[in-house]
């Protein structure tokens, strides 16, 4: 008699070991709970067929998709099987890599060569990563971070996309999906900007750039979608039913295509004020990540000699040519990271509708440091910035203070950070925020990156320490502080009288230094000064050069 397809298969889980174990036979087994994977192939394999799905690794190649057939009265199984003149790698003990995050995303269709910056866990150097079956030039930045290449022909056309993780043992992660998007239209223009109420059917052209074929234009808050007519890259043509056109009043007409575009006000029967500004077109409509100033010229109607523009919600005086042009200097300072910006020009009471300037994609960024934290009392430190597109000549910047710079390769740089910087960053912690951090960029002739945070420790006292209470501290009293950093190393008096610093640390009270007993990075024993006056103090350690941010406490008499 012929057994089941169920034991046939638990038969063979048994003797190979696992899943994992078979998946490693066969490919790459997706499914890793072996009671869960049974369930489900004595499920489906009772209702026809099952297919296992797998991912190749790199140097397979799909040949053919059935084998073996087990049948009892027409149950079937089907194995996805992998034929190559070479043997998949190994896989090893460790856990597979975790994709958790795909920047950017979406990703914009049509592009040229993007590169993807992956974040997860688990990244082995030589980590390979897939979009779809199709490997990428991958680039290793830390366990947590690899940057891939996705070439413009993967990237043609808007639609999902799976991207998986190899690492060298073999180890593959699951597929995280993320999109490929068609750019966002911006649209700047309508013609006519007022339709007569109860005019009856009409045409409305909508003037702006990055129109594609199949994108759809929205009526208002609601549901409508205008009937397209014609649409070029640069002007869009739809139709206007009477129905929507009866009553006065002002609607927003939006362009969507995958992503929506900034909204402009279609009047009906009710005329334009004089007083209210229209951009009907400006220039450049585009420009590099958190490039240099440029120089923004708005084209349009009613622009009032006072007026300003509002960029990403700040304002930039600029420029009055006339009342159908303005010119303005946008500073390095106002630029933003994000894929676009939105802006309008304000008259003194009224504001012009939205236009959007778009942002190229950044071509340089810093993904990581080592060390990311560091404390003020060490001294000067070497950083390591790890990211991509660094090129010759490419700077560290340290808030405001550019470094000395060494270039090793385009992923990576390392800087000379001084203790004064460090100490210049400690400074600004609190006793609310006991931490501070300096940002952390790149800049070269032709971009500046955006920043991470560099975090700066110093020294923090946490209050008394368990063997002194607050009551028992008067002029001349022992006294014992807890904290962080607040000694480079352990020190003890060895003389009297006491010393008022040891190995660069120092206690003040109220500016009076205290004499110490011993000091160490956790614990300070000291003896007040006799001189101190009962009442309200302030307590302050200071080590070297970097203090600690004050503490409040009450002296007895």
């Amino acid at each position: 008699m012929r057994r089941s397809a169920v034991a046939v298969i638990a038969s063979l889980i048994a003797r190979i070991g696992s899943v994992q174990s078979l998946g490693a036979q066969l490919g790459y087994f997706v499914v890793k709970d072996a009671r869960r994977s049974l369930a489900t192939v004595a499920d489906t394999a009772a209702k026809g067929s099952f297919p296992v799905p797998y991912s190749p690794s790199d140097h397979l190649r799909w040949l053919t998709a059935m084998t073996s057939a087990l049948r009892k009265g027409g149950i079937a199984l089907q194995l996805c099987l992998l034929a190559s003149a070479q043997s998949p790698p190994p896989v090893s003990g460790n856990p597979p890599p975790i994709v958790r995050s795909i920047s950017p995303f979406p990703i914009i269709a049509g592009s040229p060569d993007t590169r993807l910056v992956i974040g997860g866990q688990g990244f082995a150097e030589g980590a390979l990563a897939r979009l779809g079956s199709i490997p990428l030039t991958t680039t290793q930045v830390n366990a947590e971070l690899v940057t891939a290449v996705a070439p413009a022909a993967l990237i043609a056309n808007a639609g999902m996309r799976s991207l998986t993780i190899a690492n060298p043992d073999g180890q593959i992660s699951a597929a995280y999906n993320t999109g490929v998007a068609a750019p966002s239209p911006g649209v700047t223009r309508l013609e006519p900007g007022v339709i007569p109420a109860g005019e009856g059917a009409s045409t409305l052209a909508i003037n702006g750039h990055g129109f594609l074929p199949g994108l759809v234009v929205i009526w208002d808050s609601t549901d409508e979608f205008l009937t397209t007519l014609s649409v070029t890259p640069t002007r869009i043509v739809v139709a206007v039913p009477a129905h929507l056109v009866e009553r006065p009043g002002a609607v927003k007409i939006w362009v969507s295509q995958g992503r929506t575009s900034n909204p402009l006000t279609l009047r009906i029967g009710v005329p334009l004020p004089s007083t209210l500004p229209v951009i009907s077109s400006f220039s450049p409509t585009s420009g590099p990540y958190l490039g240099p100033d440029f120089v923004l010229t708005i084209n349009g109607n009613n622009f009032d000699p006072n007026a300003m523009i509002v960029w990403g919600g700040m304002g930039i005086k600029p420029t009055y040519v006339s009342g159908s042009q303005l010119v303005a200097t946008v500073p390095s300072s106002e630029q933003t990271p994000c894929p676009s910006v939105n802006f309008s020009v304000r008259n003194p009471g009224a504001d012009s509708d939205l236009a959007q300037y778009f942002v190229d994609p950044a071509p340089a960024a810093v993904l990581a440091l080592s060390p990311k934290t560091y404390s003020a009392l060490q001294g000067e430190i070497t950083l390591t910035v790890r990211g991509y597109g660094f090129s010759p000549g490419a700077v560290v910047r340290w808030d405001d203070t550019e470094t000395p710079t060494t270039f090793v390769d385009s992923s990576r740089l390392t800087a000379a950070i001084s203790g004064d910087l460090l100490i210049g960053v400690w400074i600004k912690a609190t006793q609310a925020t006991p931490r501070a951090a300096a940002r952390v960029s790149v800049v070269a002739p032709d971009y500046t990156t955006g920043w991470l945070p560099f975090e700066v420790t110093g020294p923090q006292v946490f209050g008394l320490a368990q063997d002194t209470s607050e009551t028992s501290l008067r002029p001349g009293s022992l006294l014992a502080i807890e904290g962080a950093d607040l000694a480079t190393g352990i020190f003890r008096a060895t003389s009297t009288p006491l010393p008022t610093s040891l190995g660069g640390t120092s206690l003040l009270v109220d500016g009076i230094a205290a004499q110490l007993v011993s000091v160490s990075p956790s614990r300070i024993d000291a003896r007040m000064p006799s001189d101190i006056k009962p009442g309200t103090v302030t307590l302050v350690v200071r080590v070297n050069h970097a203090a600690s941010p004050p503490v409040i406490f009450i002296i007895a008499p």
